[in-house]
């Protein structure tokens, strides 16, 4: 795929970003995270493209992707606690999970030490774990929502749960396919279909985010 248009279609996550950033003063805080969330997708996918397109720097997505890895999972773990998908007490153990399956993957796969790793090595079986955690618990958050008297059209945490399981679930299919081994034209094949998928994941985030109600007045 041209570099170009790779990195356009990866800053497809600004549109949700300038809506919510316009929105953020009368939205309901416990949305605040998946705000923050478009932020952190943002500046990881601009500064992955800048290295690239301008620096000819191919290898900066290993730490900025391992580093937005955990963000994005801390993130989602806080939006679940504020909607009420998961308690306080499971919020803390499944924050420590995420830390210390990183913490993990970095210290036991390969001979390098942990600094080399993080650098060196993308958190290949960190994403898959943390992503079923996202997957899973957007399956709940979507299930939850049938017994709530709100259209669905109109109830942003549809949407929210929706553009995840997209999205996390083809992110889980192809990490699946480079740990197994998968050839490396099927590797770069389900990521440059990735990159196009990307762009519909945002589109309905941004929907999701119109629809947040405001928050109340006192």
């Amino acid at each position: 795929m041209n570099a170009l248009l790779s990195f356009i279609l990866s800053i497809s996550c600004v549109v949700p970003l300038l809506v919510g950033i316009a929105k953020w003063r009368t939205i309901k805080q416990e949305y605040y995270p998946f705000i923050v969330l478009m932020l952190a997708a943002f500046l990881t996918e601009l500064i992955v493209g800048i290295a690239d397109l301008k620096f000819g720097n191919q290898t900066i997505y290993i730490p900025v992707y391992n580093l937005y890895f955990l963000e994005e999972y801390i993130l989602y773990m806080m939006l679940f606690k504020n909607c009420g998908i998961i308690n306080n007490k499971r919020f803390v153990t499944l924050i420590v999970f995420g830390v210390i399956i990183q913490l993990l993957e970095l210290s036991f796969t390969g001979k390098e030490d942990f600094l080399s790793m993080f650098w060196k090595h993308i958190l290949l079986y960190s994403e898959i774990i943390l992503s079923l955690i996202i997957f899973f618990l957007s399956v709940k958050q979507l299930s939850l929502q049938i017994f709530k008297d709100v259209g669905f059209a109109a109830n942003p945490e549809n949407f929210i749960a929706t553009g995840t399981l997209l999205m996390k679930g083809y992110s889980i299919l192809a990490f699946s396919f480079m740990a197994i081994g998968i050839s490396h034209l099927s590797s770069v094949f389900s990521y440059n279909i990735f990159k196009f998928i990307n762009p519909v994941c945002y589109l309905i985030f941004t929907w999701a985010i119109i629809c947040i109600p405001r928050k109340p007045k006192y």
